[in-house]
């Protein structure tokens, strides 16, 4: 099994859209990719709800939480604020006053320490009209040594409804 663990808040399903299966936590893909959501996670598009309880919410009433995923996928895309690269993807979004706030950033881990994520950094930092980088990550996570060692500054701690702590970080160019 493929271990998703984002850099960012978040747990995400497979993406291949023609391919989920739902089992469980697990999406897996016919194509040879599978996920498992990590149901103690908050989705980073701002829901603040536990996996369980967006599935089964009135918004998303019917719908399987790998379908919400992809759907928030599917839209980024259409916004061009999805970069897909060899071996990971970023989810990001560029607000009017010119910060980019990274809703994911994952690289899958057998190709880590690799230059994924610094390759899809770079790539963030020349978007037009781009004047900062800001992104969220759960505290109890390896990934914050990344920020920090990639020029973002630390702006203090958020924490969920859930009771999970985040380390907000910005980067300035």
């Amino acid at each position: 099994m493929v271990d998703w663990s984002p850099l960012a808040v978040g747990g995400i399903g497979s993406i291949c859209r023609h391919h989920i299966n739902r089992r469980g936590g697990d999406a897996e893909c016919r194509c040879g990719i599978s996920a498992l959501v990590d149901r103690r996670h908050n989705f980073g598009w701002g829901s603040g709800l536990h996996p369980n309880r967006l599935a089964n919410s009135q918004a998303t009433k019917g719908v399987g939480v790998f379908a919400v995923i992809f759907e928030t996928l599917n839209e980024a895309a259409e916004r061009g604020e999805l970069l897909l690269v060899n071996g990971g993807l970023c989810h990001w979004h560029l607000r009017l006053d010119g910060q980019i706030t990274i809703r994911e950033i994952i690289v899958l881990p057998h190709l880590r320490r690799r230059g994924i994520g610094t390759m899809m950094l770079e790539k963030l930092k020349a978007i037009e009209g781009a004047i900062c980088i800001f992104a969220k990550c759960p505290c109890d996570l390896p990934a914050n040594h990344w920020y920090a060692n990639h020029g973002f500054m630390g702006e203090g701690i958020e924490t969920t409804k859930t009771g999970r702590r985040l380390q907000l970080w910005r980067l300035r160019f």
